[in-house]
């Protein structure tokens, strides 16, 4: 499904990254943020940059990948608590900005990417009849022993209306979605991605919901990847 030359991503990514400079406790601030977009921007102009809980995007218009680095650490905005400190007490409140991204559990508790990566492995091995519908992330290089990964780029599901069959529709309004939170058209697509096979539909949501995928299946995680469903950001957000 991907043929990509990783001596040749390596060569491309790195003038994006290598202006980059990570703090010594190796996470990402919003001024660190800030800093690298103004680099970015002196050299190319024809790129977007996207941030959410647990990484930052890149995503340059000619080039048929993203790349993805991820936040590492406690970042806090809180204003209770001290700002970008690693030792900042944690607010609880939900619609609080605190960034605790410190939460993915096993070695790579700090790297939201690496976690994709150890779900995917695990989801080829158990559950190789869903693979296409995740989106590989792969690590690329490192910059001062941080990891900067690339990922196939999709049509998001957030700019793109689907057209789904009325059938998949139905199927999948009256089947396991309550343990779902993604958009009713995508889960129809789903299911005609799966040639309607609705026993393969519901086993695709247990998957989803055994490997805590499910959690976090808002529209700007999902989208299309050569017409088929895909999810392209299923590390999850303080689930694990």
């Amino acid at each position: 499904m991907f043929n990509f030359d990783l001596s040749k991503l390596k060569e491309e990514v790195y003038p994006w990254v290598e202006n980059f400079e990570f703090n010594e406790e190796g996470f990402f601030t919003e001024q660190e943020v800030d800093y690298f977009i103004n680099n970015i921007n002196k050299t190319y102009d024809d790129f977007t940059f996207e941030t959410g809980a647990t990484k930052c995007v890149i995503v340059p218009y000619h080039c048929d990948y993203v790349i993805k680095i991820p936040f590492n650490g406690i970042v806090s905005t809180c204003s209770n608590c001290d700002m970008y400190s690693s030792n900042s007490t944690i607010c609880t409140a939900w619609d609080c900005p605190v960034r605790e991204f410190d939460m993915a559990g096993g070695k790579n508790s700090n790297d939201y990417c690496a976690y994709e990566i150890e779900i995917l492995n695990k989801i080829s091995k158990e559950y190789p009849l869903f693979t296409n519908f995740f989106l590989p992330t792969i690590e690329v290089l490192k910059i001062d022993n941080y990891p900067i990964y690339v990922q196939p780029k999709a049509e998001m599901y957030e700019c793109n209306s689907l057209k789904v069959s009325e059938e998949c529709l139905n199927s999948v309004k009256n089947s396991s979605r309550n343990v779902v939170s993604a958009p009713i058209d995508w889960l129809g697509k789903c299911l005609e991605d799966l040639h309607g096979n609705l026993k393969d539909y519901n086993d695709f949501i247990k998957m989803l919901k055994e490997t805590k995928v499910n959690q976090d299946l808002h529209s700007g995680n999902i989208g299309l990847y050569n017409n088929h469903a895909v999810i392209v950001d299923y590390g999850g957000f303080r689930d694990y």
